[in-house]
């Protein structure tokens, strides 16, 4: 997965996998492996040598010991569902675990990409600003947070200390 650098594009990324995180099927942490066995019966065709039986178990770890059920034919692919749900869910979470990662060094990067630049000294890196787009004047907002804001110096009467 490809992280954007700017904090607004992985901020969008983050949501849009939150909203995927959400299911209405159940979830099944564990591994569904098919095992081949020999019967019980003498006369069967894989105790001639032929094809062994098959069947599905889950294999899951319970405190720490491996645990092996079996699955029954007929569940066997609401089964593989659920897995394929675990798995789906790990991997979104793998990708949310990133996307969060990445917006801490993308916090302390920001504000010294717009160090410097007018209009942007006080702003938040998430919140639009109230002058953007085509219209504002340079270094004036209309933000309550303090911003600098271009004085000039060979301004005449105004500045005279007489009264």
């Amino acid at each position: 997965m490809d992280i954007p650098e700017h904090p607004t594009q992985v901020r969008r990324m983050l949501q849009a996998r939150l909203k995927q995180l959400a299911t209405d099927t159940p979830v099944l942490a564990a591994s569904l492996v098919p095992i081949a066995k020999h019967c019980g019966r003498p006369g069967c065709h894989c105790q001639q040598g032929g094809p062994k039986h098959v069947g599905h178990y889950l294999t899951s770890k319970v405190r720490g010991k491996t645990r092996t059920v079996y699955v029954p034919l007929d569940l066997l692919d609401d089964v593989r569902s659920w897995v394929a749900e675990h798995k789906r869910l790990k991997a979104l979470l793998q990708e949310i675990s990133q996307l969060t990662l990445a917006l801490v060094p993308g916090h302390v990067q920001h504000p010294k990409r717009t160090k410097g630049r007018s209009g942007t000294a006080g702003r938040s890196w998430y919140a639009p600003s109230a002058t953007s787009g085509p219209t504002s004047t340079p270094g004036w907002t209309t933000s309550t947070t303090p911003v600098r804001r271009r004085v000039s110096l060979t301004t005449s009467a105004s500045c005279s200390g007489g009264g």
